[in-house]
């Protein structure tokens, strides 16, 4: 990194390929689209000829930089030509790239976010599998284009500057990323084909021992027949407000019934007033990120059921003003809530 990078205000993105260097390529293709979504806040540093470097760059560097990626140019291709191959060259300099940002032990692919002069980073890692197909590449580019963006990232940094806070903040962000990219190659449940009954149902617990660590439980039916998973306080606060919503959307040609961040907020500032959830400190002038955070909780912990994989997302809608919705995909109608009221299931329990 240059003594320019160093005293840059920015976020510099450090892609690692995996060795066949079918992420390399994929930054090939659409590094210009992902250069124009980071704007001028997100520095991409690929491997390979700096000649080709995105447009956002090309505008934004000074004229040493100009001349440093002229001169390291034309030393990769002189490199290219001695050692007669461009990708082993390429793979070289990820191995080197790894090392020198102390990621060396994760395997790639995966981009290591870092802001000069912080020591910290954040990573978003990917399974290699996702560029085995093109329409997975093209639903990888559109989430990371919409997801890596210099409106969002810029909300990160304090007074114009990113901090340890701030790449804390970023990795919540990229690990529910990574939960939405990890859902391109999961198989979708065809759920038009399916009777109109309710696969998912949220119910009370009986078992009295259980109650006393958990507040309710999801029973499902036809392809979720044998899931039987029981929700603590945070978990049930998504469920009761997904599996209650009227509001539905097709999205990416999937129907999904959705819960704007504007009613979640709404709802987590209600539960905290009811003593079901505790809302207090920082979370209490930025609810929003609180939400993320319990979102990011929230589905890690659903990614670990086989069935239940993949179901919910947060989305950015394609309005002319667009929201952020929280989405479950089943329809309305597939799923239901038994639960004769909901303050009782909170008696005896302790706030979180």
């Amino acid at each position: 990194m240059s003594e320019s990078e160093r005293s840059s205000p920015g976020l510099f993105a450090f892609p690692i390929s995996d060795p066949p260097l079918r992420f390399h390529r994929f930054l090939y293709e659409y590094g210009h689209q992902l250069g124009r979504a980071g704007g001028a806040v997100i520095h991409w540093r690929p491997i390979g000829d700096p000649a080709q470097c995105d447009d956002e760059y090309r505008g934004a560097r000074t004229t040493s930089l100009e001349k440093r990626d002229k001169d390291n140019s034309a030393q990769f291709k002189k490199e290219v030509a001695s050692l007669g191959s461009e990708d082993w060259l390429c793979c070289r300099e990820y191995e080197e790239y790894a090392k020198e940002l102390g990621v060396e032990h994760i395997e790639p692919p995966l981009v290591v976010f870092t802001a000069s002069p912080l020591k910290e980073k954040a990573i978003l890692k990917f399974e290699p599998v996702v560029f085995d197909r093109p329409e997975w590449t093209r639903k990888l580019a559109a989430i990371l284009t919409e997801s890596l963006t210099e409106r969002a990232f810029s909300k990160l940094r304090k007074n114009g500057v990113f901090t340890e806070a701030s790449l804390s903040k970023l990795q919540e962000h990229l690990n529910t990323l990574q939960i939405d990219i990890r859902a391109i190659t999961e198989p979708d449940i065809d759920l038009d084909s399916l009777p109109a009954s309710s696969l998912l149902t949220l119910r009370e617990i009986k078992d009295g021992k259980s109650r006393k660590s958990f507040l309710a439980r999801i029973v499902g039916n036809g392809p979720f027949e044998g899931v039987d998973k029981k929700l603590g306080a945070r978990q049930l606060f998504f469920i009761y407000l997904l599996f209650g919503s009227e509001e539905e959307r097709l999205i990416n040609q999937v129907y999904r019934t959705v819960v704007t961040e504007e009613r979640i907020i709404q709802e987590l500032i209600e539960w905290s007033d009811c003593g079901f959830l505790r809302l207090s400190g920082p979370d209490k002038d930025k609810p929003a990120h609180r939400v993320m955070k319990m979102w990011g909780e929230f589905t890690r912990q659903f990614e670990k059921e086989p069935k239940l994989r993949g179901l919910f997302k947060r989305v950015i809608s394609k309005d002319v003003n667009p929201i952020t919705l929280y989405t479950l995909s089943l329809r309305v109608i597939q799923t239901q809530i038994i639960v004769a009221n909901i303050s009782s299931l909170f008696k005896g329990m302790t706030t979180l």
